[in-house]
């Protein structure tokens, strides 16, 4: 699973990148020479910030990037930690599972339709929410077997996931 959210994350970082040099390059092309570049607000807005944003969620929480507020949870018992971060873990996977189910409900019927985005180019509609759906379903499976490693760590297992702590991260 680390290999996929590494490869995603390096998605991640390319968009972002390209996003710095096409907008640049736009605000150039619009103020020197009065021709802003067709296309580039569709593709930051629609396909690089999403990809950017969705495709290092499950990145993100592995690497505990994520905001916590944890100064209760520090204080108490092992077992108990591993048993909160489990319902943590699995209350988190609900909404995602939601969100990515939809997602991938809205993509399948948009590539079946073919739909495009109307615009000076048309691009497909289908592909945003197939990178929120690729995005929240890793999420929701390593939140998954992370429940279940906590599950396993309040029962003893010495191999559970490791639990945040007072520097932040896991």
């Amino acid at each position: 699973m680390s290999r996929i959210d590494l490869v995603l994350g390096t998605f991640s970082a390319l968009a972002l990148g390209v996003v710095m040099v096409a907008i640049c390059a736009d605000t150039f092309m619009r103020y020197v020479f009065n021709s802003p570049i067709q296309g580039v607000q569709d593709l930051v807005g629609k396909y690089l910030m999403v990809g950017a944003y969705f495709l290092v969620l499950s990145l993100s929480y592995a690497s505990g990037s994520q905001v916590r507020i944890d100064f209760l949870n520090l204080r108490m018992p092992l077992r108990l930690r591993h048993l909160i971060e489990a319902a943590i873990c699995l209350a988190t996977a609900v909404p995602f599972s939601l969100i990515g189910w939809l997602a991938a409900a809205r993509s399948l019927v948009s590539f079946e339709r073919s739909e495009i985005m109307p615009g000076p180019i048309g691009w497909p509609v289908w592909l945003t929410t197939a990178l929120v759906a690729l995005g929240t379903a890793l999420l929701v499976v390593r939140l998954i077997l992370d429940a279940i490693g906590h599950v396993a760590g309040a029962a003893g297992a010495a191999d559970a996931p490791s639990l945040p702590n007072a520097e932040g991260g896991h």
